[in-house]
């Protein structure tokens, strides 16, 4: 192999597990998808919308990383990472949510165990995206700790925080007042 074939060789080698991965989370997700189909309730139209801005955001980093990844485009895999962190956010804020509605009696709990199985699965396929971009930016700058390669990314540069917004902004949620009655059926 030349140079540039073994450098893809390497990265696709370190990607596998985090490939594979994605793929167990989208069986879940299938999994689930097939359950609820299966019962005799139906999510509500906020918590499907909550869940279509969610929904969008993961094909957003799946994307990104599979053309990060094909091209090993280094440029691209530095945009993981801002909206890996905004899914994490958009992940806290639904599960918040979901707690605070059963706490009241307003959710039902065969549909939380749904929901929350499929947003765990979002926020894990996020993280799989993020471990294959760091794989990518640690191999143009030859250090192969992940770990500590995820924990010096720089969070505070302008360019993040620039990204960081533009993410808040494309998948921003409803507030939690237009939503609290509406989640659920009852």
């Amino acid at each position: 192999l030349n140079q540039a074939d073994n450098r893809k060789l390497t990265i696709i080698m370190h990607s596998l597990n985090d490939i594979e991965r994605i793929s167990d989370h989208a069986i879940n997700i299938a999994d689930q998808a097939k359950i609820k189909h299966k019962a005799e309730n139906s999510f509500s139209e906020q918590a499907m919308i909550e869940l279509e801005i969610y929904t969008k955001a993961v094909l957003e980093i799946m994307q990104m990383t599979q053309d990060a990844l094909v091209n090993l485009d280094l440029n691209l895999a530095e945009k993981i990472s801002p909206l890996e962190d905004r899914i994490d956010e958009i992940n806290r804020a639904l599960y918040d949510r979901h707690i605070e509605r059963l706490k009241n009696n307003i959710c039902r709990i065969e549909n939380g165990m749904t929901i929350v199985e499929i947003y765990t699965c979002f926020e894990r396929i996020s993280d799989h995206c993020n471990n294959i971009s760091i794989v990518l930016r640690q191999f143009s700058e030859q250090q192969f700790r992940s770990h500590d390669f995820d924990n010096n990314m720089n969070r505070s540069s302008p360019e993040y925080k620039r990204m960081f917004l533009a993410y808040t902004k494309k998948y921003s949620l409803p507030e939690m007042e237009e939503v609290i009655g509406n989640y659920c059926p009852k």
